[in-house]
């Protein structure tokens, strides 16, 4: 079982280089066909995309954030045309090692214990 997860891993990793491949291909052929006068227009109009978007994200974060300041002192959720600031009640977090440990002496206590699922993520080995 363990040697076939590998192996699918292999086969996993194959197929993501073939994907970077192809897309570089073709991003290579893309740019063999911009002449260079082009491709200075393309660079300005991009730089000039970018500052605009820049101004604008810059407002964004300064209304998300007190938004986000004004729901807090709130405490409630506040719906608008559009969008909808959601206020969440803080989280609670508990030692774990703590509590098995306290558990030890009170069995009890672990009739209040819930594990979720496990799950598994893929990344990139180095």
């Amino acid at each position: 079982m363990y040697g076939e997860i590998v192996e699918k891993l292999n086969r996993l990793a194959d197929m993501q280089s073939q994907y970077d491949a192809i897309n570089q291909r073709f991003t290579e052929a893309r740019n063999n066909l911009i002449t260079r006068e082009v491709a200075m227009q393309i660079d300005a109009l991009e730089e000039e995309r970018k500052n605009a978007l820049r101004a604008v994200d810059e407002g964004i974060k300064t209304l998300e954030s007190d938004v986000k300041e004004s729901v807090l002192q709130q405490q409630k959720t506040v719906d608008g045309v559009y969008l909808q600031a959601v206020y969440c009640q803080p989280r609670i977090t508990w030692d774990t090692k703590g509590l098995e440990g306290y558990a030890t002496a009170y069995p009890e206590l672990l009739s209040f214990r819930r594990e979720g699922n496990p799950f598994v993520t893929i990344r990139k080995m180095r």
